[in-house]
Protein backbone atom coordinates (compact mmCIF):
# COMPACT_ATOMS: atom_id res chain seq x y z
CA UNK A 1 0.00 0.00 0.00
CA UNK A 2 1.65 3.77 -1.23
CA UNK A 3 0.23 6.14 1.21
CA UNK A 4 2.33 8.95 -0.95
CA UNK A 5 0.24 11.12 -3.18
CA UNK A 6 2.04 12.57 -6.61
CA UNK A 7 2.49 15.91 -7.10
CA UNK A 8 2.44 17.58 -10.30
CA UNK A 9 3.98 21.18 -11.21
CA UNK A 10 3.19 23.01 -14.49
CA UNK A 11 5.02 26.08 -15.65
CA UNK A 12 2.41 28.25 -18.01
CA UNK A 13 4.31 30.60 -20.49
CA UNK A 14 1.29 32.26 -21.81
CA UNK A 15 0.97 35.82 -21.53
CA UNK A 16 -2.92 37.52 -21.14
CA UNK A 17 -2.64 41.14 -21.89
CA UNK A 18 -5.39 44.02 -22.54
CA UNK A 19 -5.60 45.20 -25.75
CA UNK A 20 -8.17 46.71 -28.82
CA UNK A 21 -9.00 45.20 -31.83
CA UNK A 22 -11.10 46.61 -34.41
CA UNK A 23 -13.45 46.26 -37.30
CA UNK A 24 -12.53 47.21 -41.10
CA UNK A 25 -15.48 48.43 -42.69
CA UNK A 26 -15.92 49.34 -46.18
CA UNK A 27 -19.21 50.33 -48.39
CA UNK A 28 -20.71 49.84 -51.38
CA UNK A 29 -23.41 52.04 -52.21
CA UNK A 30 -26.83 51.30 -54.00
CA UNK A 31 -29.23 53.38 -55.87
CA UNK A 32 -30.62 54.90 -53.22
CA UNK A 33 -34.27 53.59 -54.04
CA UNK A 34 -33.88 52.21 -50.44
CA UNK A 35 -33.24 52.26 -46.89
CA UNK A 36 -32.31 48.56 -46.74
CA UNK A 37 -28.73 47.09 -46.86
CA UNK A 38 -26.73 43.87 -46.85
CA UNK A 39 -23.54 42.76 -44.49
CA UNK A 40 -20.93 40.33 -45.68
CA UNK A 41 -17.21 39.65 -43.97
CA UNK A 42 -14.83 37.20 -42.34
CA UNK A 43 -13.15 37.79 -39.08
CA UNK A 44 -9.07 38.62 -40.03
CA UNK A 45 -7.79 37.55 -36.52
CA UNK A 46 -6.61 33.66 -36.07
CA UNK A 47 -6.89 30.96 -33.25
CA UNK A 48 -3.92 31.47 -30.60
CA UNK A 49 -2.27 28.93 -31.33
CA UNK A 50 -3.05 28.43 -35.28
CA UNK A 51 -1.26 31.08 -37.90
CA UNK A 52 -4.84 31.05 -39.38
CA UNK A 53 -4.99 31.00 -42.96
CA UNK A 54 -7.54 28.29 -43.66
CA UNK A 55 -9.51 30.39 -40.43
CA UNK A 56 -10.03 32.70 -41.25
CA UNK A 57 -7.46 34.69 -43.73
CA UNK A 58 -9.28 32.94 -46.76
CA UNK A 59 -12.96 34.50 -45.90
CA UNK A 60 -11.07 37.59 -45.48
CA UNK A 61 -9.25 37.36 -48.71
CA UNK A 62 -12.88 36.37 -50.14
CA UNK A 63 -14.43 39.49 -47.89
CA UNK A 64 -11.92 41.45 -49.84
CA UNK A 65 -12.06 39.94 -53.54
CA UNK A 66 -16.05 40.33 -53.80
CA UNK A 67 -15.85 43.85 -53.27
CA UNK A 68 -13.63 44.71 -55.69
CA UNK A 69 -15.22 42.53 -57.94
CA UNK A 70 -19.01 44.20 -57.16
CA UNK A 71 -17.11 47.81 -57.40
CA UNK A 72 -16.71 46.89 -60.86
CA UNK A 73 -20.90 46.33 -61.28
CA UNK A 74 -21.81 48.94 -58.42
CA UNK A 75 -24.14 50.54 -60.90
CA UNK A 76 -26.38 46.99 -60.49
CA UNK A 77 -26.41 47.50 -57.13
CA UNK A 78 -29.79 48.56 -55.44
CA UNK A 79 -29.43 47.91 -51.75
CA UNK A 80 -25.80 48.74 -50.28
CA UNK A 81 -23.51 46.12 -48.97
CA UNK A 82 -20.73 46.59 -46.29
CA UNK A 83 -17.83 44.45 -46.09
CA UNK A 84 -16.76 44.42 -43.02
CA UNK A 85 -13.41 42.09 -41.60
CA UNK A 86 -14.07 41.29 -38.32
CA UNK A 87 -11.90 41.25 -34.97
CA UNK A 88 -11.58 39.26 -31.99
CA UNK A 89 -13.99 36.62 -33.66
CA UNK A 90 -11.72 33.63 -31.96
CA UNK A 91 -12.04 35.18 -28.26
CA UNK A 92 -16.01 35.45 -28.14
CA UNK A 93 -17.13 37.11 -31.51
CA UNK A 94 -16.39 40.81 -30.13
CA UNK A 95 -16.04 42.41 -33.23
CA UNK A 96 -19.75 41.28 -34.89
CA UNK A 97 -21.07 41.92 -30.89
CA UNK A 98 -19.75 45.24 -30.82
CA UNK A 99 -20.56 46.50 -34.28
CA UNK A 100 -24.48 45.00 -33.92
CA UNK A 101 -24.25 46.71 -30.41
CA UNK A 102 -23.65 49.77 -31.77
CA UNK A 103 -25.71 49.48 -34.78
CA UNK A 104 -28.60 48.12 -33.63
CA UNK A 105 -31.02 51.07 -33.98
CA UNK A 106 -30.65 50.12 -38.13
CA UNK A 107 -30.96 46.59 -38.05
CA UNK A 108 -33.81 46.02 -38.69
CA UNK A 109 -32.64 47.41 -42.21
CA UNK A 110 -30.62 44.95 -43.07
CA UNK A 111 -31.62 42.74 -45.28
CA UNK A 112 -29.50 39.32 -44.31
CA UNK A 113 -25.89 38.86 -43.35
CA UNK A 114 -23.57 36.53 -45.56
CA UNK A 115 -20.80 35.36 -43.20
CA UNK A 116 -17.56 34.23 -44.89
CA UNK A 117 -15.57 31.99 -41.63
CA UNK A 118 -14.16 28.96 -44.06
CA UNK A 119 -15.10 30.55 -47.37
CA UNK A 120 -12.11 30.14 -50.00
CA UNK A 121 -10.24 26.53 -48.15
CA UNK A 122 -10.61 23.36 -49.76
CA UNK A 123 -10.14 23.22 -53.64
CA UNK A 124 -13.17 24.95 -55.14
CA UNK A 125 -16.72 23.26 -56.00
CA UNK A 126 -17.39 22.47 -52.24
CA UNK A 127 -18.95 25.40 -50.91
CA UNK A 128 -22.05 25.10 -48.68
CA UNK A 129 -24.70 27.68 -46.80
CA UNK A 130 -25.20 27.21 -43.45
CA UNK A 131 -28.65 28.90 -42.93
CA UNK A 132 -28.96 29.99 -39.04
CA UNK A 133 -32.79 30.28 -37.91
CA UNK A 134 -34.40 30.98 -41.58
CA UNK A 135 -35.46 27.30 -42.80
CA UNK A 136 -38.07 29.01 -45.14
CA UNK A 137 -34.35 30.35 -46.90
CA UNK A 138 -33.23 26.33 -48.21
CA UNK A 139 -35.21 26.49 -51.48
CA UNK A 140 -34.33 30.12 -51.98
CA UNK A 141 -30.64 29.32 -51.91
CA UNK A 142 -31.24 26.19 -53.36
CA UNK A 143 -32.44 27.70 -56.41
CA UNK A 144 -29.67 29.92 -56.89
CA UNK A 145 -27.37 27.11 -57.26
CA UNK A 146 -29.83 25.88 -59.99
CA UNK A 147 -29.79 29.08 -61.37
CA UNK A 148 -26.21 29.80 -61.19
CA UNK A 149 -25.56 26.54 -63.04
CA UNK A 150 -23.33 25.73 -59.98
CA UNK A 151 -23.88 23.67 -57.64
CA UNK A 152 -23.44 24.23 -53.59
CA UNK A 153 -25.18 22.80 -50.53
CA UNK A 154 -27.58 24.45 -48.60
CA UNK A 155 -27.94 23.52 -44.76
CA UNK A 156 -30.46 24.32 -41.99
CA UNK A 157 -27.97 24.48 -39.11
CA UNK A 158 -28.40 26.54 -36.11
CA UNK A 159 -24.82 27.34 -34.94
CA UNK A 160 -23.93 29.69 -32.82
CA UNK A 161 -20.18 29.83 -32.87
CA UNK A 162 -19.03 32.52 -35.64
CA UNK A 163 -20.19 36.29 -36.28
CA UNK A 164 -23.82 35.57 -38.16
CA UNK A 165 -24.41 34.79 -34.65
CA UNK A 166 -25.01 38.28 -32.78
CA UNK A 167 -26.91 38.88 -35.68
CA UNK A 168 -29.40 35.75 -35.52
CA UNK A 169 -30.10 37.20 -32.22
CA UNK A 170 -31.15 40.84 -33.68
CA UNK A 171 -33.29 39.30 -35.73
CA UNK A 172 -31.30 39.84 -39.09
CA UNK A 173 -31.59 36.69 -41.26
CA UNK A 174 -28.04 35.24 -41.26
CA UNK A 175 -26.10 32.26 -42.72
CA UNK A 176 -22.15 31.43 -43.23
CA UNK A 177 -21.02 30.77 -46.57
CA UNK A 178 -17.31 27.98 -46.30
CA UNK A 179 -15.49 25.44 -48.55
CA UNK A 180 -15.44 21.91 -46.83
CA UNK A 181 -11.29 21.18 -46.72
CA UNK A 182 -8.93 18.58 -46.80
CA UNK A 183 -10.53 17.70 -43.03
CA UNK A 184 -12.10 14.35 -44.71
CA UNK A 185 -10.65 11.53 -42.76
CA UNK A 186 -9.73 13.83 -40.19
CA UNK A 187 -10.45 14.19 -36.91
CA UNK A 188 -12.43 17.20 -35.76
CA UNK A 189 -11.43 20.34 -37.06
CA UNK A 190 -8.99 18.55 -39.75
CA UNK A 191 -5.89 21.72 -39.97
CA UNK A 192 -8.41 24.83 -37.79
CA UNK A 193 -6.96 25.79 -34.61
CA UNK A 194 -3.72 23.70 -34.92
CA UNK A 195 -0.45 24.99 -35.50
CA UNK A 196 -0.84 23.20 -39.35
CA UNK A 197 -3.43 25.78 -40.12
CA UNK A 198 -0.38 27.45 -42.37
CA UNK A 199 -0.90 29.03 -46.16
CA UNK A 200 0.54 26.08 -47.81
CA UNK A 201 -2.84 24.33 -47.70
CA UNK A 202 -4.33 27.54 -49.64
CA UNK A 203 -5.85 26.73 -52.87
CA UNK A 204 -5.88 29.82 -54.80
CA UNK A 205 -8.53 28.15 -57.19
CA UNK A 206 -10.58 27.76 -54.20
CA UNK A 207 -10.30 31.52 -52.99
CA UNK A 208 -11.95 31.98 -56.97
CA UNK A 209 -14.18 30.17 -56.80
CA UNK A 210 -15.73 31.26 -53.06
CA UNK A 211 -15.13 34.93 -54.24
CA UNK A 212 -17.35 34.57 -57.42
CA UNK A 213 -20.39 32.52 -55.77
CA UNK A 214 -20.15 34.81 -53.29
CA UNK A 215 -20.17 37.99 -55.33
CA UNK A 216 -23.22 36.19 -57.45
CA UNK A 217 -25.21 35.53 -54.23
CA UNK A 218 -24.78 39.42 -52.86
CA UNK A 219 -25.73 40.88 -56.41
CA UNK A 220 -28.76 38.52 -56.28
CA UNK A 221 -29.40 39.43 -52.49
CA UNK A 222 -28.64 43.54 -53.84
CA UNK A 223 -30.83 43.53 -56.40
CA UNK A 224 -34.51 41.31 -55.67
Amino acid sequence: KHDDHPTLHITDTGVTFDTTSHNVVGELPGDGSTNEFLITGGHYDGHDIADGALDDATGTITTVTVGTALAAVRAQLVRPIRFIAWGAEEVGLNGAWAYRDAHKDELTRCRYMLNLDGAGQGQGGSEVIALTGTPELVPYFQNLGTEFAYSFDVLDKFAGHSDHFPFTLAGVPAGSLSSRDSRQGMIGRGWGHTEADTVDKVSLRGLQMAAILTARILLRLSSE
